[in-house]
């Protein structure tokens, strides 16, 4: 937010968890949507003092696309629904979806950048190395520690793509 305040190009996209903020504000009690921001989200920032989330915040949000369509490229948090005939129509695949087949005429031959399944840092070099149709970007960045499910050494970077020249830009979490 800060940085599109400051006339940076960046484009944001809604992803399940921006989803699950507003809902849990539209829905839950006001204690328990204060309990949910600060304790379990740990993000307490999002409140005013009241414990109620801040304007801004919703109206960011709210205002955040599904996707984002480029010349070349579809940006897209989870992934899309080619099963469907409008593909474009459902905003819950393209926000919890983990798994997607690509669909050439549906997605009009152009490739698709997405995160929210954690893919180790191997799978995503290969798919952006054999410009594949579907490239991951999501390396699980918070899982920087061992995990009992990630092998915590093949995730843990913040991943960025430069779509012009293929590089991957990679940065390790360093949060301790």
């Amino acid at each position: 937010m800060n940085l599109k305040e400051q006339d940076y190009d960046v484009y944001t996209l809604r992803g399940n968890h921006e989803e699950n903020l507003i809902d849990a504000h539209k829905n839950y009690e006001p204690k328990l949507f204060q309990k949910f921001v600060e304790r379990i989200n740990k993000s307490a920032n999002l409140l005013d003092e009241e414990g109620k989330l801040k304007t801004k915040y919703i109206d960011f949000v709210l205002n955040l696309p599904y996707f984002i369509e480029l010349e070349d490229f579809w940006l897209v948090h989870a992934g899309f629904n080619t099963n469907i005939e409008d593909t474009f129509s459902d905003t819950l695949a393209m926000l919890e979806t983990r798994r997607f087949e690509y669909d050439e005429e549906k997605l009009k031959g152009k490739k698709v950048i997405h995160g929210h399944q954690v893919i180790y840092l191997s799978e995503i070099e290969i798919a952006i190395k054999e410009n594949k149709n579907i490239i991951p970007l999501d390396n699980g960045c918070v899982y920087s520690k061992p995990h009992k499910i990630y092998d915590y050494k093949q995730v843990g970077n913040l991943c960025c793509l430069n779509m012009d020249t293929k590089e991957l830009i990679l940065q390790r979490n360093i949060d301790e």
